[in-house]
Order: C-alpha cells, then sequence, then structure tokens
C-alpha cells in the first residue's frame, strides 16, 4: 500500500456512525478514527451534517450526554482533510449528492462511502469507487 485510502464519507454515514454506535457505518468511522483511511471532507459535508444533527428527530435519537459537533469536531481533527467550498457542474439528480462527489474529485478520493441509492448507482466518480459500508468494509479488510 503507497498511501492510506482517501474516503469521502457521505452525511448518512456519519450520522448513522452517531446514532447506531455498534453498526456498520459506525465501524467504517471507527476504521478512520484507528488510522486506517483518511477522510476526505468539504465545508459543505461538515455544515450539512451539522444540520442533520440539529434537526429534532435527530437530537431525540442520539445517546444522552453526546454533544453531535464534539463529536464531528474530534473525528475531523483527528483523521480527516477538510476542503473548502466546492462547487462544480449537475452530476446527479440529487443537488445535495453532487458536493459528495465534488469532494471525491477535487480531494483525489480512492472511495466515497454512502447509503443512498442514487449515489451508489454510479458506482464510480473519477477514480473514486461508490460503495455501501459494508462493501466499502470488505473491500478495505480484503486490501490489508
Amino acid at each position: 500500500m503507497s498511501r492510506p485510502w482517501r474516503v469521502v464519507l457521505d452525511t448518512n454515514i456519519c450520522v448513522s456512525a452517531l446514532l447506531k454506535p455498534d453498526g456498520l457505518r459506525a465501524k467504517v468511522v471507527q476504521l478512520a478514527k484507528a488510522g486506517g483511511f483518511r477522510i476526505i471532507s468539504s465545508v459543505w459535508i461538515h455544515d450539512e451534517i451539522r444540520d442533520v444533527f440539529h434537526r429534532p428527530s435527530i437530537r431525540k435519537a442520539l445517546p444522552k450526554g453526546l454533544d453531535p459537533e464534539s463529536w464531528l469536531d474530534h473525528v475531523e481533527v483527528e483523521c480527516a482533510t477538510l476542503l473548502s467550498d466546492l462547487d462544480g457542474p449537475t452530476i446527479t439528480v440529487d443537488p445535495k449528492d453532487d458536493p459528495i462527489l465534488w469532494a471525491a474529485y477535487a480531494g483525489n478520493a480512492d472511495w466515497v462511502v454512502s447509503a443512498d441509492a442514487d449515489l451508489l448507482n454510479h458506482k464510480h466518480f473519477h477514480g473514486a469507487q461508490i460503495a455501501g459500508p459494508k462493501d466499502f468494509l470488505n473491500h478495505w479488510r480484503r486490501a490489508r
């Protein structure tokens, strides 16, 4: 392995990792925190995750005493490269998916991990493979 994988995590991966700390999506984030790969993120992705954390239904579902913003800041400081705001042409049918792919392109990502069916249908984007958390973890294990 020449360099650690560079991986963009879709918003749904980060939010679910916090809501279900023993789920597959949490395992992806834990792997990044353990140095298994480098997260590539952007200001847009960061802000989107924070916005989702502020939704009443999400706030209510969070484990008691957990501050999601502190958690996000900790994950980003520990294992992420944060890109500035990115912009580009329309790529997907959902405009909220485009910034994920722009981050992958600008950050020279190897992978995009998402549970979003529209993103998963793309399979690849400018050299980055797009996979769900289970497939990503399987690929990571085989590569190691």
